[in-house]
This record gives C-alpha cells, structure tokens and sequence, in this order.
C-alpha cells in the first residue's frame, strides 16, 4: 500500500503553513518524526482559521509559531503534558518579540470566543511565550501568569 506524501509547504490558511507548526529543534537532533496524521491538520487548519488569522488580521503584524503540533515521542522529551493540546494539533506557541507587542497579541486572542486555553507562559529560564488553543466547545480558559 503506498502512503501518501504530506506537503509541509501547503497553506493551512493565507498567512500560515504546515512547516512551521511541525519544525522542530528537538525532533530534527534526534531524528524524532514529527509529521502529523490528517486529522491533526485539520485542526491545525481550525486553529489557524478561527483564531490564528483573525489574530494576525486585528493585529497587522507577523505572528511566529514557535511550537505547534508535536508527536508523542516529541512531547514526552520536551516535558509536555501527557493531555496537550499540541498532540491532536489543535495548539500554538507564540513567540513573544516585545512586550508590547504580546500586550496587543493578549488582548487580541482574550476576546476570541473561540479560544479553549490561552497562557502567558513563563519558565525558569525566564523564557516567555504565549500558549493558545482551538477546541469547538472552547472553555476560554485564561491565565497571565502560568508557570510552564
């Protein structure tokens, strides 16, 4: 049975492609596989049309993902909770560039009525990023200071 290649280029809407909800620096030094199923897709595809670009339209600006779906493998090595959102593709981490800049992404993404989790999240390295997620039943679930 031959499988069917998957386009890590193809849009998942206008401004967001595959490629940068699966790159890895994790997945691609330890030869992780970290390419998605279809269903995964579509959510990446859900997330990207009811949250991702209507953020990126209000805010007139890039939005850069720095860690959207992950494999199993992948999520155990990078600490993730066995329950994220990042394994069925329906979450995205968002590189913060000025804080001024995540104050606007912030109140942006809080008034999405389709938003299931959004994070302010914060480690011990001081590293901060913006943690947010799609679900069709979204419980809007916000937290400005999570400790990741």
């Amino acid at each position: 049975m031959e499988t069917k290649k998957i386009d890590i280029y193809q849009l998942l809407s206008e401004h967001f492609m595959l490629s940068e909800f699966i790159k890895s620096n994790t997945a691609d030094l330890l030869h992780i596989d970290n390419m998605p199923d279809t269903r995964c897709i579509s959510h990446l595809v859900h997330l990207c049309f009811y949250i991702l670009e209507p953020a990126r339209r209000a805010l007139d600006d890039s939005i850069v993902i720095t860690s959207g779906y992950r494999s199993k493998e992948l999520n155990h090595l990078v600490h993730g909770s066995g329950r994220s959102q990042h394994l069925s593709g329906n979450a995205a981490d968002i590189h913060i560039k000025s804080h001024d800049y995540a104050v606007r992404l912030w109140n942006i993404l809080k008034t999405n009525s389709h938003v299931d989790q959004l994070l302010w999240e914060h480690n011990a390295q001081g590293n901060e990023w913006i943690h947010v997620s799609y679900s069709s039943t979204p419980r809007h679930y916000v937290d400005p200071n999570f400790k990741a």
